[in-house]
């Protein structure tokens, strides 16, 4: 290695460092609602306040809602916006976004206003998603043929004990320094992430390589559906046709086949039974496992037993996206993933909710593991970037809606029991669209559950382009085929899951 390579060498896991740290402040802030869910209805119904519970289940089930309507369009906008602004300009404003979300949230719990929490959500939503693209990009550009497999799969395994970390912390700072405590020490998070994310491009603007024409060109394929067409190989293209209209041009892109509508489907139900209830499930435990337990021991407990499932994800799934890479059987994974989500819900009243959640958390990893991979393997190569917007776009209009019927049926029944049931028929229904899957395939073949049919598809991917010193002569360009089967599936799930 030369010289003048081992600057780039050392900077890249100083890349890779912040880029972690930086994701599990953004995925701490994010779910303090759920970890102190119990400590916010106490204060919103308190003495100063004349909030209602039926109200409050409302008002909390609202701020997952309005943070996930966002991002049913912002992935796309972030696509189209970056041509022009580029993409580190692009992350300091989702980084400020982030901050001034966080911040309402803080001013909204200390003046127990709901209707500035509910802002600060949508503010922080509108930078929320958009910056794990964004950063999932600046990774693949930096470890492009080198360890992006473990650079990536790292990346979304500390973001995730990032969740873990806000489950067993803020109940203790909230049991200290009250419910606008907790918000404030997801701002220093968020705040910390900030000042992370200009760090993280100073010292790409230092470096001084093509690199950086690289980043400011990029557009993150998968989610932007008007510049995904640029790049394709020349056996993937298609005409366009002027004659059409753009009516007819969107039709065309959006027309996808059977079993990626099931996949679809089945993506949206899982999420629905498995986000929607980590959201709700510090209530849950306390209202049915742990009534009489005092209150400061209570919150403790509940805050171990919600980190289990992140905790099970995060140390899962690199292992389980390379156990699945390597056998195949996708199908079967997802059916099993579904099942186990399925059972999980049942055992949760029954069982203790150590055994459910852990049953619950790996569900969720084998579930991540294999959905993604079935979306590029359901559609042609030219039509990828569709099938990976309109999937994230059902999937967070899923994440949306949930909240609202939990909240419904909370109020209505009185119980966190009517919700599990609900949660139950989410998962005979996400079992149900599973075994069609398993059949319309084993009627092709059984290609999708054949690792070979991936790779397949990997051949014919679009190229990403990559500027270097010199772009006048030669080509740069990489490949998705050029990657490993396992670099493919995690950059898959860094950019969409999440």
């Amino acid at each position: 290695m030369s010289t003048t390579e081992a600057p780039a060498v050392n900077l890249r896991w100083v890349v890779l460092a912040l880029a972690c740290l930086a994701l599990s402040g953004q995925y701490y802030a994010y779910d303090i609602p759920s970890a102190i869910n119990d400590q916010m209805k106490a204060r919103f119904m308190g003495e100063d306040s004349r909030m209602t519970e039926e109200e409050y289940t409302y008002y909390f089930n609202l701020l997952y809602t309005v943070y996930a309507l966002p991002n049913m369009i912002t992935p796309l906008v972030l696509g189209v916006s970056m041509e022009w602004m580029g993409i580190r300009s692009m992350l300091l404003l989702l980084a400020v976004l982030l901050f001034i979300g966080q911040l309402l949230q803080c001013i909204g719990t200390y003046r127990l206003s709901m209707g500035t929490v509910l802002l600060g959500r949508v503010v922080y939503g509108l930078g929320g998603e958009s910056m794990n693209v964004a950063q999932t990009t600046l990774l693949a550009e930096w470890f492009r043929g080198h360890q992006i497999a473990f650079a990536l799969g790292l990346n979304l395994s500390v973001a995730r004990f990032g969740s873990v970390l806000n489950d067993l912390l803020s109940p203790g700072i909230e049991a200290h320094y009250g419910v606008t405590g907790a918000f404030v020490a997801g701002l220093i998070a968020v705040a910390s992430k900030s000042g992370e994310e200009p760090s993280v491009f100073f010292s790409v603007c230092r470096h001084g390589t093509g690199r950086v024409n690289a980043l400011d060109s990029t557009v993150v394929l998968t989610l932007a559906l008007c510049r995904f067409a640029q790049y394709t190989n020349e056996d993937a293209k298609v005409e366009e046709n002027p004659s059409e209209s753009v009516g007819e041009n969107l039709r065309s892109s959006l027309s996808f086949s059977v079993e990626f509508w099931l996949v679809c489907l089945g993506c949206v139900l899982t999420y629905a039974m498995i986000l929607p209830f980590n959201n709700i499930a510090a209530a849950f435990f306390v209202e049915v496992w742990y009534p009489t337990m005092k209150k400061e021991a209570v919150h403790i407990r509940v805050g171990q037993i919600m980190g289990i499932l992140f905790g099970v994800s995060a140390l899962g799934s690199p292992i389980a996206g390379i156990c699945i890479d390597k056998l195949g059987y996708r199908i079967h994974f997802l059916l099993a993933s579904f099942t186990m989500a399925t059972l999980a819900h049942v055992m949760l009243p029954l069982v203790d909710p150590v055994i459910s959640m852990a049953l619950l958390g790996i569900s969720y990893t084998v579930f991540a593991s294999a959905v993604w991979p079935l979306v590029a393997a359901t559609v042609p190569p030219r039509k990828t970037g569709a099938a990976y917007g309109v999937t994230t776009a059902a999937q967070n209009f899923g994440l949306a809606v949930t909240p609202v019927i939990v909240a419904h049926i909370r109020s209505s029944a009185g119980s966190y029991l009517a919700v599990e049931r609900f949660f139950f028929f989410i998962g005979t229904a996400s079992i149900g669209v599973g075994a069609l899957l398993w059949m319309r395939d084993n009627r092709s073949g059984g290609l999708l559950n054949s690792p070979a049919r991936v790779r397949g598809v990997d051949a014919a991917q679009p190229k990403l382009p990559v500027e270097g010193p010199d772009s006048s002569g030669g080509s740069d360009d990489m490949s998705p085929q050029e990657l490993s089967e396992a670099d493919r599936l995690l950059l898959t799930q860094n950019i969409v899951a999440g």
